[in-house]
């Protein structure tokens, strides 16, 4: 049964609704539909309270919940950041107005114990559960700043419509239970229109992007040309997922007939012009990770026909590479009690390294960081060794668990350049592991993959079975 609609839009509003309008009607769509929400409303900006965005935002300190100054704190309202971020956010006035009167209230805050951090690369910012228009994020950097901005009043749009998180319309008939790759939050599977949310709302920050890159001062550009060609990857993939497995109601046909070709334009054109401006850009190896070997076949196949790399299995390298490992090395010494044995055992010659490793693992002599130490070391070696080969990690040597060594590894991924494809069936976990189930890897692997956060986190693009 399709989920019901607002009554009080026509079809011609829903596709008006979906794109920024430089004459500001759907602003007042969203306006409209605001006024039939069960959302609370922020009040007003009063003309004796400090205002921002024109002076039309009120300036506000509040204590959200109970954990929320527990790692942040109020910023003054006279900071140089916001004065800063709002600069920036001119860059583009039709999305400049439209906060102004989609937001009625924001709270600046600091993250604690960086209080006095200019540089800082992050950014934190959130709408307060239950409300409508009000929005807190930290000031330490006015480039990510003016983001914030823009992409929580992306998600103020969509909650005025009545498109929440879990819960599928008025835009989807998708059930809550169907948990899908979202290329913003990466920590976990989510419903389709929280993926979407967070497609909508980056589509919003890269358009920004582009408009601040083109119009912000220098200072400001190498720094926005990362962030231009990051959100345009995870922008591709996020529309791969909802163009293939979004169940649209009538009106989410009407809005994505208008969303969807303004997000791949926005796509296409920063990815242009990443390229143009990336005159020193040097590509570095191509990884492919996943769960499906006939598609990663497919796949080797497309990319040494079109590029003429080699191909490295690193299933048929890890155990040479691991016998040289210092954690190896550790555990033959505990093995066979002496050096001398150990190298007795090693120049023998009367057992591969997969032999006895491969029985290692199996008997669980690694424990998870000194499996997952060594799953980097491979990558590492791999990456050094054969920087302009396609790398094909198999279904588990880039499957790392522990935060600090995902992360490592995605940063060096991105410092050399990696292209990394992730190959997957595109439908639900459950979907999902129904499919692959006849593969030799076990369903509890196959959960594991799928919903732990390392494939989703380091596949830049998706290619699907």
């Amino acid at each position: 049964m399709e989920t019901e609609i607002l009554p009080f839009l026509k079809q011609d509003e829903w596709a008006l609704a979906a794109v920024p309008q430089k004459n500001g009607s759907d602003t007042a769509i969203f306006q409209k539909a605001a006024r039939h929400t069960e959302l609370k409303i922020a009040p007003p900006k009063s003309p004796e309270e400090p205002g921002y965005l024109n002076h039309k935002v009120a300036l506000r300190h509040r204590d959200w919940d109970s954990d929320f100054l527990q790692s942040f704190e109020h910023a003054p309202f006279d900071h140089p950041m916001l004065k800063e971020a709002e600069e920036l956010l001119r860059c583009w006035p039709e999305m400049y107005a439209q906060c102004g009167e989609i937001l009625k209230e924001f709270n600046p805050v600091f993250i604690k114990g960086i209080e006095d951090r200019k540089d800082h690369t992050g950014s934190n910012s959130h709408q307060p559960k239950g409300t409508l228009g009000s929005m807190w994020a930290t000031v330490h950097n006015p480039v990510l700043l003016a983001q914030a901005i823009v992409h929580e009043t992306a998600h103020n749009k969509l909650f005025s419509l009545g498109q929440h998180f879990e819960t599928p319309g008025p835009l989807f008939n998708n059930r809550p239970d169907e948990l899908y790759d979202s290329p913003v939050r990466l920590d976990i599977p989510r419903p389709m229109p929280a993926v979407f949310h967070g497609v909508y709302a980056f589509t919003h920050v890269l358009a920004l992007d582009r408009k601040m890159f083109q119009k912000a001062k220098a200072e400001y550009r190498g720094f926005i040309l990362g962030l231009l060609h990051h959100n345009a990857l995870r922008i591709k993939k996020g529309l791969q997922w909802v163009e293939s497995c979004a169940q649209l109601t009538t009106a989410g046909r009407a809005f994505m007939r208008s969303f969807l070709p303004w997000a791949h334009g926005e796509v296409e054109k920063a990815l242009q012009e990443s390229r143009v401006a990336s005159r020193n850009y040097q590509e570095g190896p191509i990884a492919l990770i996943g769960l499906t070997p006939e598609s990663r076949k497919r796949t080797i196949d497309r990319l040494v026909q079109e590029t003429g790399r080699a191909v490295v299995q690193l299933d048929n390298i890890k155990w040479e590479v691991w016998a040289q490992s210092s954690v190896v090395q550790k555990k033959q010494l505990d093995q066979y009690g002496s050096p001398e044995l150990m190298k007795a055992f090693t120049e023998s010659g009367k057992f591969h390294p997969q032999q006895y490793l491969s029985n290692w693992l199996a008997r669980g002599v690694f424990n998870l960081l000194e499996y997952e130490f060594l799953k980097l070391q491979l990558a590492s070696y791999a990456i050094q060794k054969y920087p302009n080969a396609i790398l094909d990690f198999g279904h588990d040597n880039a499957l790392l668990e522990q935060d600090e060594f995902l992360a490592r590894l995605q940063q060096l991924f991105r410092e050399t350049n990696t292209r990394v494809i992730y190959t997957r069936p595109l439908a639900s976990v459950e979907d999902s592991i129904e499919r692959l189930k006849e593969n030799s890897v076990s369903a509890e692997h196959l959960r594991k993959a799928l919903e732990l956060p390392a494939y989703r986190t380091l596949g830049v693009e998706v290619v699907v079975c």
